[in-house]
């Protein structure tokens, strides 16, 4: 079963555990186009929202805090080289 959970202030964690690292960044691809077509209006500005999004995926010799700490390093990477992208963690 899918779970979803939030992460601290502004991360949020997906956790796909019938999905391969390839399907999983598909996903987050298709969820980064979703977040980048909303527009915020009102009367006077409209703004964009981008979301930057990292992957990784379960090796038998990891627990979850490797998961996660892999998941993070590849949402930094994403931050670091311009925002708004999918990294994933090889």
């Amino acid at each position: 079963m899918d779970k979803v959970a939030r992460w601290g202030g502004e991360e949020f964690l997906i956790f796909l555990p019938e999905t391969n690292k390839q399907q999983a960044s598909h996903l987050a691809e298709k969820l980064r186009l979703a977040i980048s077509d909303i527009k915020l209006t009102n009367k006077t500005h409209t703004l964009t929202v981008t979301v930057s999004l990292g992957v990784s995926e379960y090796q038998h010799q990891s627990d979850y805090k490797d998961l996660v700490k892999q998941a993070d390093l590849a949402l930094y990477k994403a931050k670091e080289s311009g925002r708004n992208q999918v990294i994933c963690i090889d």
